[in-house]
């Protein structure tokens, strides 16, 4: 399902979730696939069904979440 997925990707970026995450699980609410970003705390958001949508940097209120190259 990977490859399926990666093709509907919107970014050539990756997600990286910042060490401040407080995990307020908003990212999670809003993730149209239901993943969840802050377990990746301090790490590369590598989850492969990940379509880099962003709707979990957006509704980030502390702004842990961002694309890196």
């Amino acid at each position: 399902m990977a490859s399926v997925v990666s093709k509907f990707r919107k970014s050539k970026n990756v997600l990286q979730v910042s060490s401040s995450c407080g995990s307020c699980k908003i990212c999670e609410k809003k993730c149209p696939l239901g993943l969840v970003p802050y377990e990746y705390k301090g790490d590369i958001l590598s989850h492969p069904d990940c379509i880099q949508c962003g709707k979990c940097v957006a509704a980030c209120a502390k702004k842990s979440i961002g694309y890196v190259k």
